[in-house]
C-alpha cells in the first residue's frame, strides 16, 4: 500500500518536503510520523523542535484534520495523503 506524506512550512527544512512509503501492514498516523522522525535524524517523539503529540503541528489525512478523525491513531489506507504543517498565526 502506498502512502504519500507532504510537509509544509519551515519544518520541511528540518525533515524534508516529501516521503513516499510502500507499507505492507496497516499503519497509524503516529507510526508513520515516527518513521519520518527516524529517517530525518530527529529525536524520538519529535519532528524538528516540535513534539509529535503536541499542538504545534497540524496533520491532515486526505484534507481532513486528524483531530476530527481518530487523532494520531488514525489508520492510513492505500493511496492516502498525509500532510504535516505548522499552523501559522499572524496579525
Amino acid at each position: 500500500m502506498k502512502i504519500l506524506v507532504r510537509v509544509f512550512g519551515d519544518i520541511s527544512d528540518d525533515i524534508g518536503k516529501r516521503y513516499d512509503f510502500e507499507i505492507i501492514d496497516k499503519i497509524s498516523v503516529y507510526e508513520i510520523i515516527e518513521k519520518i522522525s527516524a529517517l530525518s535524524g530527529q529525536r524520538r517523539g519529535y519532528l524538528g523542535t516540535f513534539r509529535i503529540d503536541g499542538k504545534d503541528l497540524g496533520f491532515l489525512v486526505n484534507g481532513k484534520n486528524i483531530e476530527f478523525l481518530e487523532g494520531l491513531k488514525t489508520i492510513l489506507n492505500d493511496g492516502d495523503e498525509l500532510i504535516i504543517m505548522q499552523p501559522t498565526t499572524g496579525g
